[in-house]
């Protein structure tokens, strides 16, 4: 990668302008309706863990590393743990990763790029989702940008400085969330096979990493062998093919429908005009490929490439959002497809492309809250609660329960049951409540028309599908 052209100080405050009025935009459209879609399962247990102490937060490993709940438990004390609050440090994460991603794509290519590369991610839905989410992938985003834009500045300058910014931002990016050491794998790939010089820094550098991350290390061991395995949950997919296809569909925004093959097809078909460098481009063919192409196909290809790996041998992992990092690197590439064309052809891309994400993807989810998770947890307790006589019983285990209470507060229990429904711990309280019914399963399962349980029996008085995902129902005792 040749040295970036030095800035005037007339261009650097242009620059700083346009990337003030960038971010300003893309933080409106994350605080936008910020707080009004439910929160779903995993917010739930983000705002079930701030309500601890910050030494228990900081000590758990239930089932994500600490960095983002720290942060987050700190804000809450401010902010409080309404949908809004819980939220909004996401947004300064994904708001910053504008920023980032500006000064990685100017690393790796040019300014105009650059500039391109943070347009297009202020208006990416994908970004957008997950900066409305109490959730880690914004912070890792932007940790995972800075640790590469790191990586970029000590391949070219070998500098040390650069080295230990590397190393602070990987160590922040593995607390943050496990996926962190893919995008270390898919570095050390990258610096082995482009390095010249600097490679016993780097390997001491990885040694401090490894290091720093031993403290987790062994409370990781340690609650794996209590609790056993937290990743139980994810299944194969149909195909690696499938999943690829998904994957490409759900971070160009397409995530409520099936891939469609024209749309997955005119993104392939830029980036690989920009790969080769064709007629319309104003740079000449021997420039077409440079260390940076490089540098951004491998970060886009090879974590992909590394869980279908890892499903296959070890473990299932293929879920979208764990490889959501590969929207960074593709956007920097169709970023620098667009900058290789000529000034006509670059304002009308880039618009397409804006326009064509709001107005099929950003309209409905800002209009229908078309998150890629979507629970309406808020709704369907009020609709219970509405629906319930005041002697009704709930029937509910400690995992819906912990759930529940954000927005049921103050539910207690009144006795225990064991060995009921598949032998869990359950509960039955007092009040308007709800009993799950079939959880997080594709179809809903119908609930029994009576339970009887050691208060009485009781009969089902209301039943209620919010999505497919979220099924209770609530009974009421019979006189």
């Amino acid at each position: 990668m040749p040295p970036p052209v030095p800035e005037t100080g007339q261009d650097r405050r242009r620059n700083a302008w346009f990337l003030g009025g960038l971010v300003a935009a893309g933080a409106l459209l994350r605080l936008f309706r910020l707080g009004v879609p439910s929160l779903w399962t995993d917010e739930l247990f983000t705002a079930d863990r701030y309500r601890e102490s910050l030494w228990t937060v900081v000590r758990q490993s239930d089932p994500f590393p600490p960095l983002y709940y720290v942060l987050g438990k700190l804000w809450s004390q401010v902010a409080g743990l309404s949908e809004a609050a819980l939220r909004f440090p996401s947004v300064v994460y994904s708001a910053l990763g504008i920023v980032a991603i500006y000064f990685l794509a100017a690393e790796l290519f040019d300014r105009r790029t650059a500039r391109l590369a943070s347009a297009l991610l202020v208006f990416s839905p994908y970004s957008i989702n997950y900066a409305q989410e109490a959730k880690m992938f914004s912070l890792f985003w932007l940790l995972g940008t800075v640790s590469f834009f790191f990586l970029c500045r000590y391949l070219r300058t070998g500098e040390r400085r650069e080295l230990w910014g590397y190393a602070l931002a990987a160590i922040c990016s593995i607390y943050t969330f496990y996926m962190g050491f893919v995008v270390l794998v898919v570095e050390n790939l990258i610096f082995f096979a482009l390095a010249r010089r600097g490679r016993r820094g780097w390997g001491l550098a990885q040694l401090g990493i490894l290091l720093a991350y031993l403290p987790w290390a062994v409370r990781l061991m340690q609650a794996t062998a209590r609790r056993g395995d937290a990743m139980g949950w994810i299944s194969a997919p149909d195909s690696a093919l499938a999943f690829l296809l998904k994957m490409a569909a759900t971070i160009t925004g397409n995530w409520r429908e099936p891939p469609r093959p024209a749309e997955l097809a005119l993104y392939a078909i830029l980036l690989a005009a920009g790969w080769a460098g064709a007629v319309l481009f104003r740079k000449p063919r021997e420039d077409a490929w440079t260390r940076g192409d490089t540098l951004a196909t491998l970060a886009l290809v090879v974590p992909p490439i590394l869980f279908l790996g890892v499903d296959r041998v070890a473990h299932h992992v293929l879920v979208v959002r764990y490889v959501g990092f590969a929207h960074i690197p593709l956007i920097i590439l169709l970023a620098r497809a667009i900058a290789r064309l000529a000034p006509p052809l670059r304002a009308l891309a880039a618009g397409l492309l804006i326009a064509g994400w709001s107005i099929f993807y950003l309209a409905p989810y800002y209009r229908d809250g078309l998150k890629i998770e979507r629970q309406d947890w808020k709704g369907l307790v009020q609709r219970i609660e509405a629906q319930a006589a005041p002697d009704s019983a709930t029937v509910s285990d400690d995992f819906f329960t912990r759930l529940a209470r954000y927005y049921v507060p103050g539910i207690q229990p009144v006795e225990e049951l064991e060995n009921f429904r598949g032998g869990s711990i359950f509960r039955i309280f007092k009040g308007p409540l709800y009993v799950p019914v079939g959880w997080d399963s594709p179809r809903p399962h119908v609930p029994e028309a009576s339970l009887t349980l050691p208060g009485g029996t009781y009969r089902l008085a209301a039943w209620t599908n919010q999505s497919q995902k979220l099924s209770c129902a609530v009974y009421e005792r019979e006189r």
